[in-house]
Parts: C-alpha cells; sequence; structure tokens
C-alpha cells in the first residue's frame, strides 16, 4: 500500500534519488507544509508556489509526493480532484492553447459569466461536456493543435 504524504520519511526521499542531506532539508519544509495545511490542494499549492520541487530533482521524487498527497486516505474526502500539477499566473494561461481558446470562445459561448481562462475553467469544462456538438463543430471551435 501507498504512503500517505503525513507517511513519507527522509528514506522515502533518499530512495527516489535526494541524498541525504537533501532529504533531510526537503522532509523539513515538507513537515511544515503540511502541518499549516488542511486539505490535499492546500498542501499541493503550497509545495508549487514555494518551489519546494525542483526541476534539478528526479521525477521519481516528483511522482513520489504528488502521488502519496493525491493516494492519502486522510485526504481523500476533502478533493473531489487530484491537486493540480502546475499553477499557471493569469499571463501564463492566457498564453496556453486552452487559454486563447477560452480567451476567445469562452465570451461568445458563457457570456457574462465568462472572467478568464482560470476563473472560468471549471465553468467551461462544464459547458464543453454539455454540449458537445459546440466543440466538435470546427466553424465554432477550431482546434489549437
Amino acid at each position: 500500500m501507498a504512503k500517505t504524504i503525513r507517511e513519507l520519511q527522509v528514506k522515502d526521499f533518499v530512495d527516489a534519488g535526494l541524498s541525504l542531506a537533501e532529504a533531510i532539508q526537503f522532509d523539513g519544509v515538507l513537515r511544515e507544509i503540511v502541518s499549516l495545511c488542511v486539505s490535499s490542494t492546500d498542501i499541493w499549492r503550497q509545495i508549487v508556489t514555494r518551489r519546494v520541487l525542483k526541476p534539478s530533482h528526479p521525477h521519481s521524487l516528483h511522482q513520489l509526493v504528488y502521488y502519496s498527497l493525491y493516494h492519502s486516505s486522510s485526504h481523500a474526502s476533502d478533493d473531489a480532484d487530484p491537486p493540480l500539477y502546475w499553477f499557471p499566473s493569469l499571463k501564463q494561461a492566457r498564453r496556453t492553447n486552452l487559454g486563447r481558446l477560452m480567451e476567445t470562445y469562452g465570451p461568445k459561448l458563457l457570456g457574462d459569466s465568462y472572467k478568464d481562462p482560470i476563473t472560468s475553467f471549471r465553468l467551461f469544462h462544464k459547458f464543453s461536456v454539455e454540449h458537445p456538438q459546440a466543440s466538435s463543430n470546427t466553424q465554432t471551435l477550431p482546434l489549437l493543435i
């Protein structure tokens, strides 16, 4: 059975590719975050915004932390979806393919309820699920590939 975020220890971080010194430091920061946050989304947001996981860290460490948080039985009831892996700024969100699509068609499809790609993401997703014909009509929504 996989460990929860609260059950991870220094040894787990060493096994995931960190040196002992890096693992001790990582463990301290992670324990601080976990002690301050209530939901798994809050924990993940802190891990991401504090840049606890670095691009130079082994991918196995990223996976260990993410999946131990997502599969954590202590957090299973507070999040319907897994925590987001990336929290883009509004500027970054607008520059993605989906963001450009939402900025172009969101106001036309959602009216005044459309705000921006981040705020309106769930609403835009719901609309696309409930109106598949709109997303399959290439004249209405051209694919941005």
